[in-house]
């Protein structure tokens, strides 16, 4: 008994092209009187996480990075404990 050739799948499909695949970006602006408020309550705290400042305005955690990110570029908050995963802020006494 003599094994039969196995063909192979591709026979006869002609080469995949690579799709090209466009990438959008989104900019999200936050409301100012939103950094108001988080400015009002981070200059009453001793240090501030992302995670507090969300839990107080009642926002997404990604939207208090960026405002204390921006707080900070202000110089209203200073990075006190880098961290990737929860970073620490601290007002800056004037």
């Amino acid at each position: 008994m003599m094994a039969k050739k196995r063909e192979s799948k591709r026979k006869g499909k002609q080469p995949q092209q690579a799709s090209v695949i466009q990438k959008t970006t989104y900019e999200v602006t936050l409301p100012e009187d939103l950094y108001r408020r988080a400015k009002r309550e981070v200059l009453n705290e001793k240090a501030v996480t992302p995670f507090t400042l969300a839990q107080k305005l009642g926002i997404s955690i990604s939207a208090s990075k960026r405002i204390l990110k921006r707080l900070e570029d202000e110089g209203v908050v200073k990075l006190y404990s880098p961290g990737k995963r929860c970073p620490v802020y601290v007002p800056v006494k004037s």
